[in-house]
């Protein structure tokens, strides 16, 4: 079970974040991270992460664009903007879901990263679409980052699902 995810509040936080990594002369990449682990929980929930070692985690000035990014995503909580689509495809950190939804009115919830793409199911999809805040009516896909032999299974099990799909 995924937990339930609020897309705009996550595109919210990526925008600070590109905003303030810009600011503050800052040298990160800003970039969603597909959807992977728990804990799963029955309330929105997101993260909002700094790096991933004990050089990044230290760096103070980022934490507090981090904190500044977690901070504003909460402050916007119920005044959501954009529509909100699962995310299907391309890698873990996903740049052309975040390029999206930094320059339209798309917010993703739920990403399914290529690497999970043989192991999902038909309630996968339909968990995903579920349990993101957000109404979802729509799935991008990152068709380039989608291997062949997982796009006919992918598309019939979004079918199977009645969920739309466009590629990005």
């Amino acid at each position: 079970m995924v937990s339930i995810s609020p897309a705009n509040a996550m595109r919210d936080a990526i925008k600070t974040l590109t905003r303030l990594e810009a600011e503050m002369g800052l040298e990160y990449e800003v970039c969603y991270e597909g959807t992977h682990h728990g804990p799963s929980l029955d309330v929105p929930t997101m993260f909002v992460e700094l790096g991933s070692s004990p050089t990044q985690w230290s760096d103070m000035q980022a934490a507090e664009a981090v904190g500044h990014a977690a901070v504003e995503a909460i402050a916007k909580f119920k005044t959501p903007t954009a529509k909100a689509v699962l995310g299907i495809g391309g890698p873990h950190y996903n740049a052309t879901f975040t390029r999206i939804a930094q320059e339209s009115e798309v917010a993703f919830g739920h990403m399914i990263p290529k690497y999970a793409l043989p192991t999902i199911t038909t309630d996968t999809i339909r968990q995903c679409v579920r349990r993101t805040l957000e109404k979802i009516e729509i799935a991008v896909l990152d068709w380039k980052g989608i291997k062949g032999e997982n796009r006919r299974p992918l598309l019939a099990m979004l079918e199977e699902a009645g969920s739309r799909y466009e590629k990005a």
